[in-house]
């Protein structure tokens, strides 16, 4: 996936975004953001999964990126 360059409290970082993965029983499909960011010498990766099948998602993407704080 393309990855789109982003930083949290002056970190480097990228987005990717995938729309429409079909699970592997083809049943249903998703939308997956993931972030990665490089802190020092720790790499995180967070994902954010909505399965479009399902509904409205429970809560909107930002609050859960935006509620993590890197450890340095």
């Amino acid at each position: 996936a393309p990855c789109a360059p982003i930083r949290i409290a002056g970190h480097p970082g990228c987005e990717m975004l995938r729309e429409n993965v079909r699970s592997d029983s083809g049943f249903l499909t998703a939308d997956i953001t993931s972030r990665v960011y490089v802190v020092k010498r720790k790499v995180y990766v967070l994902t954010f999964v909505h399965v479009r099948d399902s509904g409205p998602a429970a809560e909107p993407q930002d609050p859960f990126f935006s509620s993590f704080v890197p450890q340095p």
